[in-house]
């Protein structure tokens, strides 16, 4: 009897060993590895859109709530590019072959990969020499001169798509939209130019105004945003244009500087073009 017990706890002993064995094995596969500053990253936005660029300073993970933060917070994901001065040069790397973006997109969408795509691509930019820390809380300023931009997918393209229209002949960019969709809101008869802004007071008396900005980049129309009654609150800019496949970039600005919107929208399509090693950009 005391042989057979002790025969049964060396066959325990032996499973519990192959156990840690395999959670050891998975818990490796799983390792999380997250970018670092100064790594060179290649990252994916759409076949027209493929990044590359060494990372710049690092941001702050901000808990504010921990239930749901647990269940969105994936470091090893997401695809923040870094917080750089807005007169910024990066290393440019050569463009992709038709061939190397092929083997590229083909692996990038493999599903170890899909999760990334969930994430969008982002980056800080600094006005006037500032320097500051940077934290991952969406759409709040860590500092007045600091703008946090994000790269989504057009949302114009998306609705017309699900409302089965022909999306080869129209047009999908943020000049239709606000001349076609804000502007009826606006007393036009308000319009005031501001910084090459034509900024427009509403119909109905409400607080704030609504402002378009013409992009310098020939390739784009242009960005709108709504500048609210408290010089507190931060602005949210809005540009859909048609180029990479149709992409919406969004970014916040302080007040004190949204009348810099021009120059910093040329900015980052400055930047988007020196990361961009899609062979499209041929």
């Amino acid at each position: 009897m005391i042989r057979k017990i002790g025969a049964f706890k060396f066959i325990i002993f032996l499973m519990l060993a192959f156990l840690a064995l395999v959670v050891s094995f998975f818990m490796q596969e799983k390792e999380v590895v997250i970018p670092m500053e100064g790594d060179v990253v290649t990252w994916r936005f759409s076949p027209d859109l493929i990044t590359r660029a060494r990372l710049g300073q690092r941001r702050k993970h901000v808990v504010i709530h921990p239930e749901i933060d647990n269940l969105f917070y994936e470091p090893e994901y997401e695809r923040f590019l870094g917080q750089f001065p807005i007169d910024y040069i990066p290393e440019q790397f050569p463009a992709f072959t038709v061939e190397e973006a092929a083997f590229f997109l083909k692996q990038y969408g493999e599903k170890k990969h899909a999760r990334k795509s969930l994430h969008p691509i982002e980056f800080n930019l600094m006005l006037d020499g500032d320097v500051s820390e940077a934290t991952d809380r969406w759409g709040e300023l860590d500092s007045q001169n600091q703008i946090k931009i994000y790269l989504v997918y057009n949302r114009l393209k998306v609705a017309l798509i699900l409302a089965e229209s022909n999306v080869v002949n129209k047009s999908y960019n943020s000049q239709d939209f606000f001349e076609n969709e804000l502007v009826d809101e606006l007393n036009l008869s308000s319009k005031e130019k501001i910084n090459g802004l034509d900024c427009y007071l509403f119909k109905d008396g409400r607080g704030g105004k609504r402002c378009f900005g013409y992009s310098r980049n020939s390739s784009a129309s242009g960005f709108y945003f709504y500048v609210p009654v408290n010089p507190e609150s931060s602005v949210l800019v809005y540009s859909q244009q048609t180029i990479y496949g149709g992409i919406e970039i969004q970014w916040f600005v302080s007040q004190s500087n949204m009348y810099r919107a021009i120059e910093i929208d040329a900015e980052i399509w400055r930047l988007l073009d020196v990361w961009n090693i899609s062979p499209a950009k041929k």
